[in-house]
């Protein structure tokens, strides 16, 4: 009832505010006629869906990339301009006179890494109007949890982070937000997006579904919320479409962009928004009808008592949060209708692009290298599977950074791996952003996780990889 109620409130504010969004949209149109640049630090799996909607809207589009060699290519083929960013060094001043002097929007979906936010980290200085004069947006995608516990939300839900991940993010956040300045006269509006867990091909229930081992965990009363990733995509396209006048009075919206004296004190040229479908649901009824469609069989039920103690810290805070997002009034500010309002039609489109999961195709060899593991039907990182019966490894040994994955896997199932043969220290991060100093150490060690929020496995060796980093071994 909390629910509905939060929604119908938010969409009743959001219809008055909608005439005069209108009226603003319409008087900037012819405005809106000049070259737009879009460069997008991070142009994976959301990046590309936004390159896709952008350009279709007549943006030249920049991207940036970890992988040389076969992802430039790639991108180049959906015609964006490639760029090499890792994150360990920023781009070169000649590249940024080169090709950023004309960009005038800017979106950020790379996530923490060790702590830090990489682009902050480098690009800080550059994301400026005296670097790049032409910039008049800036984009950064956040997650739904710096909500906290909270279990209903909207767009009027005040940030309530209470873990160390989930206090990193909001700090990042609030990094983004500064870069708006004081300055009304040199003001780059600033947007950030909060959505729920993101899902379409390649990304979703159907993944842990290849491999013919997944569990429907069931916890009565557990939901979570999720977006498809086009339905995300239309509205960061939106709101870098709504002109500023338009976008300031949508913003008159209470937005949960602060809390408390820092929201009183915070750039009139902030906003933010909250994403999800229409219809938060149980990840296990989810997996189900993923399954149904997928050409899959129902996958064993199995309760959540039966797998808490085997499920790591990360896999607990999951499934001990219940949030259910309620989007409409975003969706209103923004002049975007979701094309995919639950699941089942997300789900069903994702199929029509994918097609039939492939047979399972069993052999001795693979049964001998594949521990029994129970993974959970979950959509987010730092939650991707429920380990079969483990154990605290007493030394567990960290992988060399140099040693393939599959050596990895090889130490993890040892029962008594190897001493690792001495490394370089990892280079430490670029400048230190305010959010590494805040978080600490702790803060460092968490985020390596949660940078991988919203991504499933994609392989089974990096789901042993990603449990041997954490201590633990098979027994």
């Amino acid at each position: 009832m909390a629910w509905s109620t939060s929604v119908r409130g938010s969409v009743t504010a959001a219809r008055k505010r909608t005439r005069l969004v209108s009226v603003a949209c319409a008087t900037a149109a012819s405005t809106s006629t000049s070259p737009t640049t879009l460069l997008i630090f991070g142009a994976g799996f959301i990046g590309e869906h936004v390159a896709k909607r952008a350009a279709a809207r007549g943006f030249s589009i920049l991207g940036t990339t970890r992988r040389v060699g076969d992802r430039e290519l790639e991108l180049a083929q959906r015609h964006i301009r490639p760029l090499i960013f890792d994150g360990s060094r920023p781009l070169s001043d000649d590249l940024i006179d080169r090709h950023l002097a004309s960009v005038t929007h800017v979106l950020s979906t790379v996530p923490p890494l060790d702590g830090v936010d990489p682009v902050l980290a480098h690009h800080a200085r550059t994301l400026q109007r005296a670097r790049m004069p032409a910039l008049r947006w800036l984009g950064h995608l956040s997650t739904t949890a710096v909500y906290g516990a909270q279990t209903d939300v909207d767009e009027r839900s005040e940030p309530a982070p209470a873990t160390v991940v989930e206090n990193l993010r909001f700090l990042i956040e609030q990094e983004w937000a500064a870069l708006a300045g004081a300055d009304a006269a040199a003001q780059v509006p600033v947007h950030i997006f909060r959505p729920a867990s993101v899902y379409g091909p390649g990304r979703g229930p159907q993944q842990v579904l290849r491999t013919g081992d997944a569990v429907a965990i069931e916890k009565p009363g557990h939901s979570t919320s999720r977006i498809h990733v086009e339905d995300l995509a239309a509205a960061i396209v939106a709101s870098m479409e709504m002109p500023p006048a338009a976008a300031a009075i949508a913003a008159a919206a209470p937005s949960g962009g602060a809390s408390g004296d820092a929201k009183a004190s915070a750039p009139a040229a902030v906003h933010s928004y909250v994403l999800a479908d229409s219809e938060p649901a149980p990840p296990s009824e989810v997996l189900r009808y993923a399954a149904s469609i997928y050409g899959r069989p129902p996958p064993p039920s199995i309760s959540f008592e039966k797998v808490e103690k085997r499920l790591s810290a990360a896999q607990r805070a999951f499934w001990s949060a219940n949030m259910r997002v309620a989007s409409a009034g975003t969706l209103a500010r923004l002049g975007v209708e979701l094309r995919y309002p639950s699941y089942r039609e997300g789900l069903r489109a994702t199929v029509a692009v994918e097609g039939p999961l492939p047979p399972i195709i069993e052999t001795s060899a693979a049964k001998a290298a594949a521990p029994p593991l129970v993974r959970p039907p979950i959509e987010t990182a730092a939650t991707t599977m429920a380990a079969a019966p483990l154990a605290r490894a007493a030394a567990p040994v960290a992988a060399p950074a140099n040693v393939p994955v599959t050596a990895s896997v090889t130490a993890a199932m040892s029962p008594a791996p190897p001493v690792a043969p001495p490394v370089a220290p990892p280079a430490p991060p670029a400048r230190a952003s305010r959010a590494t100093k805040a978080a600490g150490a702790a803060g460092a060690a968490g985020a390596a996780g949660a940078a991988r929020k919203g991504k499933g496995p994609s392989s089974f060796a990096e789901v042993v990889e990603a449990m041997h980093a954490e201590g633990w071994t098979y027994v």
